[in-house]
């Protein structure tokens, strides 16, 4: 591994975190460490930061073009958020009834397969260690 695929964490300096395992390692990290005086950047939760180097990372952010790119998407259009209403939809009335289906035993597939008629009498059979 190289590495380029490794970060710092930004709690405890002494942490190296591979890029992948990230995510899981702030939550943990920010847990333990309440203390430390950061603030998570607005366009990614993963870039956590000293409040002196804030304000510069947001002209600067990677993220920032994409959270921008969909808000001018947005303000140029309503967005959609309803659903079509569906019509013409019409329910074909069943015979069946399974609430007025009396007393019906339980269907265990496995016990039927095996042959088993009464499933209340049926018992384990230990097999032998030689046996396969």
């Amino acid at each position: 591994m190289s590495d380029k695929e490794f970060y710092t964490c930004p709690y405890d300096s002494s942490h190296r975190i591979h890029r992948t395992r990230m995510a899981r390692h702030l939550l943990k990290c920010k847990i333990n460490h309440r203390n430390v005086n950061v603030i998570v950047c607005p366009y990614n939760k993963l870039h956590v930061l000293d409040p002196y180097q804030y304000e510069y990372h947001l002209t600067v952010c990677e993220e920032r073009k994409n959270f921008e790119n969909f808000v001018y998407e947005t303000e140029n259009k309503q967005l959609d958020t309803s659903f079509p209403e569906v019509q013409n939809i019409k329910f074909s009335r069943s015979s069946e009834n399974w609430d007025n289906s009396g007393n019906v035993v339980s269907y265990h597939s496995h016990l039927v397969q095996d042959g088993v008629t009464n499933p209340t009498t049926r018992r384990q059979e230990a097999l032998d260690r030689n046996e396969d």
